[in-house]
């Protein structure tokens, strides 16, 4: 199940390689504990990069997904740190600029096509 999700990330990355301009994931499994981690960046063609870190763990997802511009400011940012205690989809939230917004458990896949329509939007404005 695993390296089948790993696959999956790698092919989508494959099929939008006209969108990547690089990356630089490192997929990992622990088989003594039976979990998965992807971690490290993907560069887009618009100059904006994703920073992912996901640790595949069916019962309880964690996870960071970082989303930056062209000037590195952070733009948005998906994760499970239990720090807001006050949202209603504790511990997964969504930073959006300044605010901290409710959000569902989140994947790769899932960051990846969010992403993947905000670069393209960022390339119809050039």
């Amino acid at each position: 199940m695993i390296q089948k999700y790993f696959y999956e990330v790698k092919e989508w990355i494959y099929q939008h390689r006209s969108l990547v301009l690089h990356d630089e994931l490192d997929f990992r499994v622990d088989e003594e504990l039976d979990i998965g981690l992807i971690k490290g960046k993907i560069s887009f063609v618009d100059g904006s990069s994703l920073y992912i870190s996901e640790s595949l763990n069916l019962e309880k997802p964690s996870y960071r997904f970082h989303f930056m511009d062209a000037q590195t400011r952070a733009f948005k940012r998906w994760d499970s740190s239990p720090h807001f205690k006050k949202i209603k989809t504790f511990p997964y939230h969504f930073h959006d600029g300044e605010k901290i917004k409710p959000s569902k458990p989140k994947t790769s896949l899932e960051i990846l096509e969010l992403v993947k329509r905000i670069v393209l939007d960022n390339i119809s404005k050039l």
